[in-house]
Order: C-alpha cells, then structure tokens, then sequence
C-alpha cells in the first residue's frame, strides 16, 4: 500500500505543480477570491485535511529515505487541513497572496513537478 501512496502523492505534485506553471493567473485569482471571500476555504479545507489523513493511515514511515517525505507531506496537509477547517478567517488572512506572482507561481509549480517525479522514480525503489 505504501507505493501506491507514493504514487498519489508523486502524481498529484506533478499535475498540480504542471497546473500552477500552465494556469499561473488562474491560481492567482483563486487566492484573491479566498482573501475576499472565506466561504472558498471549504474546498480547500476538506481536500487538503483528506489527502492528509490518506497519507498518514496507510503511509506513516519514517526512514532515511524520500518515504519520509511523503510522511512529512501528509503531517503538513493534516495540520493545514484542520487548521483551515478550525481557523478559517485566520488563516485566510496570513495567506501570502501579495507575495503570489506568474513568476513565483513557475518557481513554485516547477519544484512541485520536481518533487512528484523524485518522490514516484523512488516509489519503485
């Protein structure tokens, strides 16, 4: 099971981090519309706190290996989850969006794509 977790997680990092590249102002304009209006955090929050919770049941392994982190990642998006569930006005406010441009989205988006193939090379080692 814990390949196949892998394989989530190195898969989703590639489509999405292709999507953050590809679709820059499209993500932008999304996290503008979760600054001016929260009620969007929902999706956000449920999918984050899901993924999360995948990893962490049926892939929690700490080893000296790239393994850890898709356990590190799960860690993340389960706190991140529930924080956005628990927390949303607060969290919506510390979201970097005037931080956010197409540059730094490439940036951002291409080391995704980097790590999703690192992360599904090392799922068949």
């Amino acid at each position: 099971m814990g390949e196949h977790i892998e394989l989530l997680v190195g898969v989703f990092l590639i489509v999405m981090g292709a999507s953050v590249v590809l679709q820059s102002q499209f993500w932008i304009e999304y996290a503008k519309r979760l600054i001016t209006d929260p009620s969007h955090i929902v999706p956000l929050a449920f999918m984050t706190l899901l993924f999360g919770l995948v990893v962490l049941f049926f892939h929690s392994e700490w080893t000296k290996s790239a393994k850890s982190l898709v356990t590190l990642m799960g860690w993340i998006m389960t706190v991140k989850g529930s924080l956005l569930f628990l927390l949303p006005k607060q969290m919506v406010k510390i979201y970097p969006v005037q931080l956010i441009s197409p540059r730094f989205l490439k940036v951002e988006g291409t080391l995704m794509v980097v790590l999703g193939v690192v992360i599904v090379l090392f799922a068949f080692t």
